[in-house]
């Protein structure tokens, strides 16, 4: 899914613990990298090594979204999947000072995007 404010996501999963009767949060940055690339020192979930074809981003000329079989190399260690292309991640890391002067709250997200360059798609 596409389009969704940091709001919008963390409410879902407030919404989705209340349903499912389990604590479902946002991952905090440092979770969700783990998440992305394991203990081994991977800097794509795959490996060490860019590879355009294995991922949705702007490199590989898809840009929309995929669904996730296209990719099915783009998966971690721990077998969660596009992690490195096809949306971004929001997580739950933010801050209230922000470093450019802005003063509203701001969260980190992570993940490569179907538009964004190869560079953007790195786990670490």
């Amino acid at each position: 899914m596409t389009g969704v404010s940091y709001q919008t996501a963390s409410a879902y999963c407030d919404w989705l613990s209340g349903e499912s009767g389990r604590a479902c949060r946002l991952p905090t940055e440092i979770e969700w990298e783990k998440a992305a690339r394991g203990v081994d020192g991977r800097w794509y979930p795959w490996g060490r090594r860019f590879h355009h074809e294995l991922c949705n981003v702007e490199d590989n000329g898809h840009m929309r979204v995929a669904l996730p079989e296209k990719y099915p190399e783009d998966a971690s260690p721990y077998g969660v999947r596009c992690l490195a292309g096809n949306v971004s991640d929001w997580t739950s890391t933010g801050r209230t000072d922000d470093p450019r002067g802005l003063k509203r709250p701001w969260h980190v997200v992570r993940g490569g995007f179907m538009r964004s360059p190869s560079t953007l798609a790195r786990a670490a």
